[in-house]
This record gives C-alpha cells, structure tokens and sequence, in this order.
C-alpha cells in the first residue's frame, strides 16, 4: 500500500477523509451513517418508530454501548463487548499485562479496571481510578473510534 494512503488511513482513522466531509479517499463507497454500529439504510425515523412500538427494548437500542442489527422485521441490539469480543479479548489480556509491568500502583490498577470494562462495557470504576492518577507519566487513550477501537499511548 501506498505509504501516503497508509498515513492518511492512519489520522482518519478510516478510509474517509474527515476535512472533507467524510469523503473517501480509497474506494468510491460513499460514508454511511452510522457505519457498522447500524444496519445501512437504517434511518432515525425507522430507529424511533420501531421503539415506540417496542418500549421494551428502549434502553438497549439507545444503548451507547451498543451495536444495532436488523433481525427478521426487528432489530436488536448487541454489546459492543459481545460483538467486538474478538479484538477486545487481546486488548483486555495486553492491558493486564502492562499493569503488571508498571510501577505506579494506581496506574496499574486503572489498567486492570479498564481491562475489565473492555470486556463488560462499565467503564465507570475504571473513569474513576483515571480520575484518581497523580501526576501520570502515560496518558492512555482507549476509545471507540468509529466502529473501530483504537489504543492511543502518548
């Protein structure tokens, strides 16, 4: 592969270029809303009827943890950790043992617990410890990006 193109994949994130509107840059495929975290073609309207004929199911398709797919006539929503489980399983067991190489205690615990959350989607022990770090010599970025996950180390 080019090594522009490579580089340019690389601070997009994607093969669409964020400047200009999400057009891409390798491929002629145009964005697609919502990308793989919706079914394409899925609209808001359809989104919003389909839960107000499903009350029910509100909490799981709003979900920001979530991905939605379409199932016969409905949709259902899946857990990022269920529907990413392949990539999060090594990224959760990499974390873990870099919190057994460091340190600092505390950094090591923020490891750990984010390690967890990758693999429930409860991220919120893990937010706290990160709020607990002083004066932290790595900055540790782990974010969905896209439908994508990305490890930023700084």
């Amino acid at each position: 592969m080019n090594q522009k193109i490579r580089r340019f994949l690389m601070i997009n994130g994607s093969r669409y270029d964020l400047l200009e509107e999400n057009k891409p840059f390798v491929g002629t495929d145009p964005f697609a809303p919502g990308r793989a975290l919706f079914p394409a073609g899925l609209t808001r309207a359809e989104i919003e009827a389909y839960v107000a004929q499903h009350p029910d199911q509100k909490e799981q398709i709003y979900n920001p943890y979530t991905v939605i797919k379409r199932q016969g006539s409905g949709l259902v929503a899946v857990p990022y950790h269920v529907e990413y489980r392949q990539w999060l399983t090594p990224a959760a067991k990499a974390l873990r043992e870099a919190a057994a190489l460091s340190p600092d205690p505390a950094f090591a615990n923020f490891l750990r617990l984010r390690a967890d959350a990758l693999l429930s989607d409860d991220y919120y022990k893990s937010d706290l410890a990160w709020l607990d770090l002083v004066n932290p010599s790595l900055t540790l970025s782990l974010r969905r990006m896209k439908p994508t996950w990305t490890i930023c180390w700084a």
